[in-house]
């Protein structure tokens, strides 16, 4: 006899890279629940739990949002607002589930970057001599940024605070840019 009924020891915990996670950005896994044979019980309404507790600091609990897709599917999602090891934790009936508890490490939120995203220093500063890019990049006759094709040019757009190619990055360059020799005048055209 195949029964509908949940058993925790047999559903999962979906969280494909959800290892580390940034402060402040949402997380999300997937709880799938499934019967004593371990095939997907087809309804919702189970009491599902779900606590997620920083290891170091007990009173920071975050408390998530959990979406019953009524087909024994759970989407659970939160956001977590300090850095640190946290634990995370999904019961159903009292019991954990499989995957539960698991680790989770939020890091630090992104650097903001506070260049442009551009394709070269010359480009960027519209030709001048004394301006700047985080990609390293020079040219001759006397330019001290980058341009298309320069030794140091990454051969893409770029930011010109650190030289990271992806737009959708932390920025890795410096904290402050507010010196006459900073990668400043980059962006100011």
């Amino acid at each position: 006899i195949v029964t509908n009924t949940v058993d925790p020891t047999k559903s999962v915990i979906q969280r494909e890279g959800l290892h580390i996670v940034q402060q402040e950005q949402e997380a999300a896994f997937t709880l799938l629940c499934k019967n004593s044979i371990g095939e997907q019980v087809e309804r919702g309404g189970e009491q599902i739990c779900i606590r997620v507790v920083h290891k170091d600091r007990k009173d920071c609990v975050i408390e998530p949002r959990v979406q019953d897709i009524n087909d024994g599917i759970y989407r659970v999602s939160f956001t977590v607002p300090e850095p640190g090891l946290y634990t995370v934790w999904a019961h159903i009936k009292g019991q954990h589930v499989q995957g539960s508890p698991f680790t989770l490490t939020v890091k630090n939120k992104l650097r903001k970057h506070q260049g442009m995203f551009h394709c070269c220093t010359f480009c960027s500063s519209s030709g001048q001599k004394e301006a700047r890019c985080g990609c390293g990049g020079t040219m001759p006759g006397g330019y001290q940024g980058c341009g298309h094709g320069h030794k140091g040019h990454p051969g893409c757009v770029h930011w010109s605070c650190c030289g990271q190619t992806s737009e959708n990055s932390e920025c890795l360059g410096p904290v402050e840019l507010s010196s006459p020799r900073s990668l400043v005048r980059t962006v100011a055209i």
